[in-house]
């Protein structure tokens, strides 16, 4: 069925043209199905019949192609859109018209609205700390194309099969600096989620976007927005000039620091809110602080949790126990926040290209380059244990960005070519920039295996370069030994410390360090390790066990005398002080001189921490704790002791959300699960949890 159009006259807005049914054929797409429509366009599934996909199909309205005005604001939404590559925003295909309609044909997100979500599902608070995030993140991208959105809210927020927001709509968008779209008298924009300066008709720029999305986020939290009233009269004037209610009037466990954050969002006075989306994102995050989609939590009812309780961290949380000589007879200390001031980087393992065996090489090598690039000082590394998950990724550079919150990512592959007659070390190293994947840096370094010092030395100078930091120089040895047969030997040893060997695996790694030492006297690297990893077996042994404390000592003392100025060699007399010895002063100051050389080390942050719960200084203690899980978000052990840490501050809320991150990430680890009692144990002053005793967790 067609209506009548008017081939003689374009000014004609009373024009019909053919109506979009299923099967009508729009250029190389097929109309399936009207999905929506709005003021500013109808939305239609479509297959494209050239690369056989599903997509939305947005035209504008018939009765509104003929207004010039409307026709230059759709053009707009398409082009502004066009120009964005995030996934948190949608993605536009093309842009043409069809019998006289703009349209633009965009990814199809199968899923549902914010608005849908938030009225359907029950959204807990690091769902919705996690969704925005997100938000902001897209938001953040159009801001820095000098887009402007206007017209952030619930219904222009879609969520897709993965549970991702993506920003959708952009019909009233303004590019700064390009001609108004608004006509004279006019407010653009959805009553209750408008910013006072759209109010008032000034000209808006991002931060108005900032309030919008306050809004959006003060309603995800309460269940209501914070000005709308009966009328459209009375939501004006309250958005100009009343306060919005206390979100803790709505949902009790609201933080202090989210409701800090909305409020700012909120502010009437664009000079005193957020100026940029990055500046939300990084107040958020530490209230989730693991940038991962939430999983639902897993509490198993396994009836081997014994020996998994009574192993690994529970151990050590036990002996730290019995260790603590000050209880802390007042509530939480003041303690200075992280700076974020910082750029921060993750070098993602090194992918080995050669034989399988050659695995730990590759490692260790990624490894050792870190260790160089740690002694730069403007700049934080992300942790080992947090990068790991990345190895062999397919996940795009800006995706892994956004997950562990960093600037930059180094990555490159290793081969070890052994077939001449002198062994080769072949390395391609990258340095990527996350916001634009842009490549800063890269180089390609083949060399004699001997020469593999001078690539990390040379690796480590062109990140500082690239940067713009300073690398400390003269605090390590260039050349850690000339044997390398005993390198090799060092590097399988730190393979085995790094997968958290048990007593099993310390004692061969410390065999292994002891056949480095034997082929190299003067390896102070590998005597630091063997002492570490003594110092642990020794303190973590049974009763019986042989003891390696007199191994330790000798051995820390070796590598001291051997490099006076080895931060590993000062981690290792710390470490033995603080394990051995009990001697938390000495400790400390072994660490003190480790850490003015190295500066993003979360096993040494967090060896800082325990030492200071020990000796009383909580406040101390939480923000070197705090420090190692911002260097290595994804690691469940630096959350248990934070967990611990604010269990004997009694404040039980705070510990409970870290070992809830705990269980996010490993919910079945056995971990968590001593968390969870021994919080209760603090708490209640027995072993119980609101859903089971620790004997039915326990039971074999």
């Amino acid at each position: 069925m067609e209506d009548l159009v008017d081939q003689e006259s374009n000014n004609d807005k009373t024009r019909t043209q053919i109506i979009l049914t299923k099967g009508t054929m729009v250029s190389h797409y097929r109309i399936v199905d009207k999905i929506g429509a709005g003021g500013m366009g109808e939305v239609y599934l479509a297959e494209d019949t050239g690369l056989d996909r599903k997509v939305a199909l947005k035209f504008l309205p018939s009765n509104l192609s003929q207004d010039e005005d409307c026709r230059a604001r759709f053009k707009r939404e398409a082009q502004a859109v066009a120009k964005l590559n995030h996934p948190n925003i949608v993605t536009i295909h093309e842009v043409s018209e069809f019998q006289g309609r703009p349209f633009f044909a965009m990814e199809l997100i199968e899923g549902q609205s914010l608005r849908e979500l938030s009225r359907n599902t029950e959204l807990d608070l690091d769902r919705i700390v996690e969704l925005a995030i997100q938000i902001c993140d897209g938001l953040g991208a159009a801001h820095e194309k000098n887009i402007v959105h206007r017209d952030i809210k619930p219904s222009n927020i879609a969520i897709d099969a993965h549970g991702r927001p993506k920003i959708l709509d952009f019909g009233l968008a303004s590019i700064q600096g390009g001609e108004l779209l608004t006509k004279t008298g006019s407010t653009l924009g959805t009553v209750r989620y408008m910013s006072p300066e759209q109010v008032e008709g000034k000209t808006v720029d991002h931060r108005s976007d900032l309030f919008s999305f306050g809004v959006v986020l003060y309603e995800l939290i309460a269940g209501r927005t914070p000005f709308e009233r009966a009328n459209e009269g009375a939501t004006l004037k309250s958005i100009l000039g009343d306060d919005s209610e206390p979100l803790a009037r709505y949902k009790s466990e609201v933080p202090d620091e989210l409701q800090r954050i909305v409020s700012k969002l909120l502010s009437k006075d664009p000079s005193m809110r957020y100026q940029t989306a990055s500046g939300v994102i990084s107040d958020l995050k530490p209230l989730v602080n693991v940038t991962k989609s939430t999983i639902t939590m897993v509490r198993t009812k396994q009836k081997n949790r014994l020996p998994q309780l009574i192993g690994g961290l529970a151990i050590i949380a036990v002996l730290f126990v019995a260790g603590l000589k000050y209880w802390p007879e007042s509530e939480r200390e003041n303690t200075a926040s992280i700076s974020k001031s910082r750029i921060m980087l993750a070098i993602i393992p090194f992918e080995n290209l050669g034989s399988q065996e050659d695995e730990y090489f590759a490692d260790g090598i990624t490894d050792e380059i870190t260790s160089k690039i740690v002694t730069l000082k403007e700049l934080g590394v992300i942790a080992r244990t947090s990068v790991l998950q990345y190895k062999g990724t397919t996940k795009r550079v800006s995706e892994i960005g956004r997950e562990l919150n960093v600037d930059y990512i180094l990555e490159g592959t290793i081969r070890w070519d052994k077939s001449g007659p002198v062994d080769k070390v072949r390395i391609l190293a990258q340095l990527i920039r996350v916001s634009d994947e842009t490549h800063i840096w890269a180089d390609n370094f083949q060399r004699d295996l001997s020469g593999i010092f001078e690539v990390q030395e040379q690796i480590a100078t062109s990140i500082a370069g690239a940067l713009n930091v300073t690398l400390l120089a003269g605090n390590q040895d260039n050349i850690p030994t000339n044997n390398m047969e005993a390198y090799d030997y060092y590097l399988r040893g730190l393979g085995l410390l790094r997968e958290g060997a048990d007593f099993q695996g310390l004692t061969e790694a410390i065999n292994l360090f002891d056949k480095a030492v034997l082929l190299d006297d003067n390896f102070a690297l590998a005597w630091a390790q063997k002492s570490i990893a003594s110092s642990v077996f020794d303190f973590t042994s049974a009763h019986g066990a042989k003891s390696y404390r007199e191994d330790a000592i000798k051995s820390a003392d070796k590598a001291i005398a051997l490099n006076p100025n080895l931060p590993e060699a000062h981690m290792a007399l710390g470490t033995y002080y603080n394990l051995i010895e009990n001697n938390y002063d000495k400790s400390l100051a072994e660490f003190a001189k480790a850490e003015s050389e190295i500066h993003s080390n979360s096993v040494l942050s967090e060896a800082i921490g325990i030492v200071k719960m020990r000796q009383g200084k909580w406040g101390d203690a939480l923000i070197n704790l705090e420090k190692a899980a911002e260097l290595d978000p994804l690691n469940i052990q630096r959350y248990f002791w934070l967990t611990l840490c604010n269990a004997y501050l009694r404040d039980y809320n705070m510990a409970g959300k870290y070992i809830n991150r705990a269980f996010t990430i490993a919910p079945d680890d056995g971990d968590p699960v001593f968390g969870k009692i021994f919080i209760n144990l603090m708490k209640y002053g027995r072993f119980e949890s609101e859903e089971q005793s620790f004997k039915e967790i326990t039971k074999l």
